[in-house]
């Protein structure tokens, strides 16, 4: 069927209609959740996580050398890519019982200003996601020792993953004073 037109503009106005008149509706704007993600680890038995800026780097435990006259937390000292690095059992120094083995342990390396140290954790479950209206209180569950640096948490498959705050575990003087 071909339709003659008097003018441009007659064919244009009547494309312009029959495409008005078949025209698929725009898709339905999807809600928007925002999201929160962080680095989810294993320390002592508890699921915690701390705020991707608060980590700068995950590792297998380096080789590091033993340093006279530390405390007992204090594992040493390692080189990663020709930075020292100052390495703290996290679980020692918060006195709870550590539970990984060799394999599964890892450190996180915070850099905090001036400050860099490794925090070795039982395990490294990678990045979280978590949506912002899932943050809820802590439980009672949690050790005495880790209450003081975690401000609630995210539910996850049953489990409560408490948020650790590097900042304020590197804020304490007691952290700081390493000399035995």
């Amino acid at each position: 069927m071909t339709t003659e037109f008097s003018s441009p503009y007659q064919a244009l106005t009547v494309l312009a209609e029959l495409s008005r008149q078949r025209a698929v509706g725009l898709p339905q704007q999807e809600t928007f959740e925002e999201t929160w993600t962080g680095v989810g680890f294993r320390l002592a038995g508890q699921a915690l996580v701390s705020p991707m800026h608060q980590v700068t780097e995950i590792l297998t435990p380096p080789h590091y050398t033993r340093l006279p006259g530390v405390k007992s937390w204090v594992l040493g000292v390692a080189n990663v890519r020709g930075r020292l690095v100052p390495l703290v059992d996290l679980g020692a120094f918060l006195g709870l019982p550590t539970r990984g083995a060799g394999r599964s342990q890892r450190v996180l390396i915070v850099e905090q200003g001036d400050l860099l140290v490794g925090l070795l954790v039982d395990q490294v479950l990678g990045m979280q996601h978590y949506r912002t209206q899932a943050h809820q209180e802590s439980s009672d569950t949690l050790p005495k020792a880790l209450r003081p640096l975690v401000d609630g948490g995210y539910q996850n498959n049953n489990e409560l993953w408490h948020l650790f705050s590097m900042e304020r575990l590197i804020s304490q003087e007691q952290f700081m004073q390493v000399a035995a």
